[in-house]
């Protein structure tokens, strides 16, 4: 009986453990998204995080009118009208510019979550964004993936579209 009590607790004890390692490498943060008007038809959406060391800034374009107006907002003029005239995203990570991020054909993007995965070689960044539609086939999510190496500076990008929100046990599986 003792025996069996010593081993019964020990497999928990390593299954605790793993569970707890898995979690102290992962970070996901919902973002509370408030647009920032260009126009009547057009807005910006600037997020600014930092997770694991690595500075995230996106400033996303956006038709969408169904979030809040922000009524603060810590962005520069030239973000916004960098962002009038471009269709794709502003994205930087470690004050590094991120290049062919195509997403033209989204229009009414609200951005959702940002999360980081901590491997041992690189970081994966992933920045979740609802793609509104008026349509009933129409919506769905865009996941922008970025894989950060140890020194700041990102290796590959992926951009995934899924009808439903991706599992977090994904992440892994990505790069």
């Amino acid at each position: 009986m003792k025996i069996a009590t010593f081993f019964f607790c020990f497999l928990f004890g390593i299954a605790y453990s793993h569970s707890q390692n898995k979690t102290q490498n992962f970070i996901q943060k919902n973002i509370e998204s408030c647009r920032i008007l260009i126009n009547d038809s057009l807005s910006v959406y600037h997020i600014h995080e930092n997770l694991y060391n690595n500075d995230i800034k996106l400033v996303l374009k956006t038709e969408n009118v169904l979030t809040k107006e922000c009524l603060n907002y810590d962005i520069a003029d030239e973000h916004i009208k960098k962002a009038d005239i471009f269709i794709n995203p502003i994205i930087k990570i470690n004050n590094n510019a991120v290049r062919d991020i195509n997403l033209t054909d989204f229009t009414n993007l609200i951005p959702k979550k940002i999360s980081a995965l901590k491997k041992l070689n690189y970081t994966v960044i992933l920045i979740e964004l609802y793609s509104f539609s008026y349509s009933t086939i129409g919506s769905g999510y865009i996941y922008l993936c970025f894989k950060v190496g140890t020194k700041g500076n990102v290796i590959e990008t992926k951009i995934l579209e899924l009808k439903e929100e991706m599992k977090t046990n994904r992440y892994n599986k990505i790069f």
